[in-house]
């Protein structure tokens, strides 16, 4: 079924249990690799989330859209056939999986919280990588934004009411408290819009927006920190997104200039973070579609 290039090519025939075994392996062989460069993460991802999917159809169908998505979005771009197949496999599962998540989002238990937690991201991901009319950046990061505030509710409900330590989707992290400098390229990234953000007149009526934004930068700072020196877990750099305020999201929405800058700011940051399939390709989006707005 693998093509010369790697790729699993569009199936002509098949039934829809074999197309699922296939999406399922390609998960579990290919894209849990990007979702984490520390191997017993991997060994999760690969492993014990996709065991747990037999149980949670959810999850299930979450895995089977995001192994479609990084196929069609892998896929050599002269086969535009693979590439609408695989895009419409993903959102028949996603679609799929949202319906089977709603009723269960406020049921987490200690036998469920892994399921639960690995959909959530999974969601989220998928929402990631399909942004692509820069006209809607405003409503793109308002459902991000939500989305990835939904993980970090699922994990709080988790540590409320289950055993955590029995999760094997949380393990430690090296804390940040006390971090070293950044390379180079991200610390010049945020001192610019730091600079820029203090330059900014202290007017009565721009103080809680100027809040907002010197807000925004110091997560943006602890995100890279705990980036910097957490370098197998790249998917860290998401943790601006959920721990920015909704306030800072309503400025975007409202295509405030500052604000807009700042996200721009954050998708430089991105780009620069190590590459994967999904970090590229939102940093890429962040940054042309700020452009766009205020360049209109």
């Amino acid at each position: 079924m693998y093509s010369s290039e790697g790729h699993l090519p569009a199936p002509l025939f098949t039934s829809l249990r074999n197309l699922e075994q296939i999406l399922l392996h390609h998960f579990s062989s290919s894209v849990s690799l990007t979702l984490s460069d520390r191997s017993d993460f991997q060994e999760v991802w690969s492993h014990h989330v996709p065991r747990d999917s037999y149980d949670y159809p959810h999850l299930m169908h979450s895995i089977l859209a995001v192994s479609a998505l990084h196929l069609s979005q892998t896929a050599n771009p002269e086969n535009l056939a693979d590439i609408r197949f695989y895009a419409a496999l993903a959102t028949n599962h996603h679609v799929t999986a949202l319906s089977l998540l709603t009723p269960h989002v406020t049921g987490v238990t200690i036998n469920n919280f892994d399921a639960m937690y690995a959909t959530a991201m999974l969601v989220f991901l998928y929402a990631l990588m399909t942004l692509s009319d820069s006209s809607c950046l405003s409503q793109h990061i308002v459902a991000l934004s939500e989305l990835a505030k939904g993980i970090l509710a699922v994990r709080r409900e988790g540590e409320e009411r289950c055993e955590i330590k029995k999760s094997y989707l949380l393990r430690d992290y090296c804390a940040w408290d006390h971090p070293p400098p950044l390379p180079d390229g991200l610390h010049r990234t945020v001192r610019n819009i730091e600079h820029l953000v203090a330059s900014l007149p202290e007017t009565k009526e721009k103080t809680e927006n100027k809040t907002e934004y010197q807000q925004a930068i110091r997560i943006l700072r602890c995100t890279l920190n705990a980036v910097n020196l957490n370098r197998e877990h790249p998917a860290m750099v998401f943790m601006w997104l959920t721990l920015v305020n909704r306030r800072y999201i309503e400025l975007v929405e409202s295509k405030d200039t500052m604000a807009l800058m700042i996200l721009g700011h954050y998708g430089i940051c991105m780009l620069q973070v190590k590459d994967k399939w999904w970090s590229a390709k939102c940093g890429a989006y962040l940054v042309s579609a700020v452009h766009r707005i205020l360049d209109n």
